[in-house]
């Protein structure tokens, strides 16, 4: 995952990521995993973040999208993958 800092200021703090599914490509619908990541980004610069995780072998099968939500400072910015996948 690429993130940016558009800002004027480094942005130098920990800020909490969720990842988790969704099956109507707008809302997270399963939430996978929760992890807090020091991030510190130049202004105008990215940080690319590897970000691991699964799926129980229980999720209900269906077309799904990757679901990534970063919430820093209060401030929450949400993606969500371009197409979906599909969980036979």
């Amino acid at each position: 995952m690429t993130i940016t800092n558009k800002g004027n200021i480094v942005a130098d703090a920990g800020a909490l990521v969720n990842i988790g599914l969704s099956a109507d490509g707008k809302f997270e619908t399963v939430s996978l995993r929760s992890l807090h990541q020091k991030l510190k980004i130049k202004p105008d610069g990215v940080a690319k973040l590897r970000l691991k995780f699964s799926i129980a072998k229980s999720q209900s099968a269906g077309d799904y999208f990757a679901f990534v939500s970063i919430v820093r400072n209060g401030a929450q910015a949400t993606a969500l993958s371009a197409s979906p996948f599909t969980i036979v």
